[in-house]
């Protein structure tokens, strides 16, 4: 598998490798055999604004790790304000691929879904304590608030890991966390101790474009010594209308 490859499922069962460096022209061609007219990417970006202020923090390592991707991200000055999921319409089911790009911590991570409206989170697992870096998972959302989680591995053996089937979900307040064996971190921070930052979250460039980037902190955030390099989670949004029920002006009409 070349480098820099990725692998994306929808829950129909098609599988496509996608190269890094015609992702989006790949995407295009993933929906297209699966009888979809694709919607635009940046959905995932609704509602949402660049964090104010910036947090502040030791943002070398992770200014490293983004460039090595060539995501085109500043991390002092592109933090926005957080992830959005769910369907973004009542009837289409909404797609999110999901992949852990990096980990430093060291002993077992656990990361997933919580809503950020719980006084004491209730933790849905994504991925298990031990899942090697590069697992993905394929993560469908239905507007009666339930979701469908296949959890794959890293290798071309589309094996899945798991299945995880969630019910109840309240899209308007779902977040992620990161759990180390000393600490959790979750996106919203109001959800942290002392509601102080432990994940920043950033949008993609170039062929990263429609992709948002998740990063962690592993211990409680102070300015001098947070990296937020605890974990990194790439998600990339997938919608899609059926091909036979829709035409191009509904599509830009129904997404402008």
């Amino acid at each position: 598998m070349p480098a820099g490859a990725r692998i994306v499922a929808h829950t129909t069962g098609e599988v496509h490798v996608v190269p890094a460096v015609s992702k989006r022209i790949s995407r295009v061609a993933l929906v297209t055999s699966l009888g979809l007219a694709m919607t635009a990417a940046p959905g995932l970006a609704s509602g949402v604004s660049l964090r104010s202020p910036q947090v502040v923090f030791d943002a070398g390592a992770l200014q490293a790790s983004f460039d090595s991707l060539g995501t085109g991200v500043h991390v002092r000055t592109d933090q926005v304000t957080g992830i959005q999921f769910g369907p973004l319409h009542p009837t289409d089911p909404c797609g999110y691929y999901i992949t852990l790009m990096k980990e430093s911590i060291q002993g077992p991570v656990g990361i997933g879904f919580y809503s950020t409206s719980d006084a004491v989170p209730q933790l849905h697992e994504l991925f298990a304590p031990g899942t090697p870096v590069g697992a993905w998972a394929a993560a469908t959302f239905r507007a009666d608030g339930s979701a469908t989680i296949v959890v794959y591995g890293p290798d071309v053996s589309l094996a899945p890991l798991q299945t995880v089937q969630l019910t109840g979900l309240d899209y308007a307040h779902l977040g992620l966390y990161m759990s180390s064996p000393a600490f959790t971190s979750y996106t919203a921070d109001a959800s942290n101790a002392l509601h102080h930052p432990q994940a920043l979250c950033y949008f993609g460039n170039g062929t990263w474009f429609g992709d948002e980037f998740v990063s962690f902190e592993a211990a409680a955030y102070s300015p001098a010594t947070s990296t937020f390099t605890g974990a990194l989670v790439d998600i990339d949004l997938f919608c899609g209308d059926p091909v036979h029920s829709s035409t191009w002006g509904s599509l830009k009409a129904r997404y402008r």
